[in-house]
């Protein structure tokens, strides 16, 4: 069996990448409304911040929670698609093991989990103490924290701890969350005017 016969290894499941194009609509238009609703109404400007910030930091917590559950379940990806289609018999001493077919490397390590355990729950804690801050130092913080966790998810799927298409879901939908969260940062910072008047 091939690599490239095995679509879950290249293409993710038409479900996620609707989800994951529903989920970045705001994003963007929330963007174009920071841009835009400054000229027309900074009442309504300051609500469109307020919801990109609260989204955003959603959005941080939605990807951490992938983390956490591939984590509970021991997931490791397998380098061999016709070995990850074989059921693993039960381990019998813990996250290290497994007896089934080509288990041997298929389980997480002690490291591996550790990592996990990072990414599912520190971004998530950032973001939150983030929405205590002013809108103009809580979006820095955010897009910061934003493009750690992205490249946190990178060593992630180097290391198998995500399915094989992982990354191409989440480049698309991070690069959204960046752009739009970028627009509403400079909208807050008042970066928006200084090109205005240019």
């Amino acid at each position: 069996m091939q690599l490239n016969e095995v679509s879950e290894f290249t293409t993710p499941p038409r479900s996620i990448r609707l989800a994951t194009m529903i989920a970045m609509a705001p994003l963007v238009l929330g963007g174009i409304g920071a841009l835009v609703l400054p000229d027309v109404s900074m009442q309504n400007a300051g609500i469109v911040a307020g919801l990109q910030l609260t989204y955003g930091a959603l959005a941080s917590t939605w990807v951490a929670g992938v983390h956490g559950g591939l984590g509970v379940s021991a997931y490791k990806r397998c380098d061999w698609p016709a070995l990850e289609q074989q059921p693993m018999e039960a381990s019998t001493d813990g996250a290290e093991g497994g007896k089934g077919p080509g288990a041997e490397g298929r389980r997480p390590s002690s490291g591996d989990q550790r990592l996990r355990a990072v990414l599912a729950v520190l971004p998530p804690l950032v973001t939150w103490g983030s929405m205590g801050l002013s809108a103009a130092v809580g979006s820095g913080v955010l897009l910061a924290t934003l493009t750690l966790q992205f490249l946190g998810d990178h060593v992630a799927h180097r290391r198998g701890l995500v399915p094989g298409w992982f990354m191409r879901v989440r480049t698309p939908f991070t690069l959204a969350v960046l752009l739009g969260l970028g627009a509403t940062y400079l909208q807050v910072n008042g970066l928006v005017w200084e090109w205005g008047g240019v």
